[in-house]
């Protein structure tokens, strides 16, 4: 059976796979586009499987807050690339999960991925995006941060995500300096709050390079 322009249309808007990857599930599936979607979905499947042993080393960072400040979640998506990274679906895709995160609170990164969305886990989500992209694609890292005032920050094109907790009232001076403490720790990537927090070990190597950088 020939399949029109229209369903092709359809079948790409529902899974922003390729256009001609939509035509070829219709014309496999003849027609049929549930059986097209799940098509799609096992091509992703194993295209990601071919990556798996790639890097993703790119990728953006992804932070959102509730209403009353006082909760925010943060997650990393990586990608091979950082023109994945860019990519419509991809940012689509992680602000989607940043979203669930910050509604579901889950204990773990293993427990994100195991969330719904659509009747899809996130980690299907992520492994469907793979295909649709054709690279590797990873949910890496996640964190979530409660306390009185949740400040979010993103540094260096989201390369760089940062979550401040402040106590007291929240306000317009309370979130400006939770801002600029947020701006401090996306510049210097500090190592801990107090000194008392930092190991000698540490604290006895950074005065040797302070040493060598000074004397020598």
């Amino acid at each position: 059976m020939a399949v029109t322009a229209k369903e092709v249309n359809k079948l790409r808007q529902y899974t922003s796979a390729g256009m001609m990857d939509c035509k070829k599930a219709l014309n496999e599936a003849q027609g049929d586009f549930d059986k097209a979607v799940d098509l799609l979905r096992k091509k992703g499947k194993k295209i990601a499987t071919a990556r798996g042993n790639k890097e993703a080393t790119q990728g953006a960072v992804f932070i959102t807050t509730n209403t009353k400040n006082n909760l925010g979640a943060m997650i990393k998506l990586s990608s091979e690339t950082d023109f994945v990274a860019k990519n419509n679906t991809f940012q689509h895709l992680g602000k989607a999960i940043a979203k669930m995160a910050l509604e579901n609170t889950p204990t773990s990164l293993t427990a994100l991925k195991k969330l719904t969305i659509k009747n899809q886990s996130i980690q299907e989500k992520i492994t469907e995006a793979s295909g649709k992209l054709g690279e590797k694609i990873e949910l890496s890292a996640y964190e979530t941060l409660k306390t009185d005032v949740v400040v979010a920050y993103i540094h260096a094109g989201t390369k760089i995500g940062v979550l401040v907790g402040l106590k007291g009232k929240n306000s317009p001076e309370t979130c400006n300096a939770g801002k600029e403490v947020a701006m401090q720790i996306a510049a210097m990537n500090p190592m801990a709050l107090h000194k008392e927090e930092i190991d000698e070990a540490t604290i006895q190597r950074e005065r040797e390079i302070a040493y060598e950088q000074a004397y020598k």
